[in-house]
């Protein structure tokens, strides 16, 4: 019986470096695929929008670092409609 638990044991550590590796890559395909829908998403944020053309981002400058506006004033929102 001792020689069968020892076997046992022996197996099991065998089959745990396995294990580990299948987890892993597991682990590793689903943060790629992740990423790579994180990035079709940006890439693709409006071009559902039939105006594509023209979305512009207006962006200032405060102490020489570029800024971008994300609320705007309603006066400037209107002028810009």
């Amino acid at each position: 019986m001792k020689k069968y638990l020892l076997l046992y044991y022996r197996n099991l550590r065998k089959e745990r470096a396995k294990i580990l590796n299948i987890i892993s890559i597991g682990l590793t395909l689903t943060f790629a695929i992740l990423i790579l829908f994180f990035i079709e998403d940006e890439l693709s944020y409006d071009k559902w929008n039939s105006n594509l053309n023209n979305i512009y981002r207006i962006t200032t400058q405060k102490n020489g670092l570029p800024r971008n506006l994300i609320k705007l004033p309603r006066l400037l929102e209107l002028a810009l409609l």
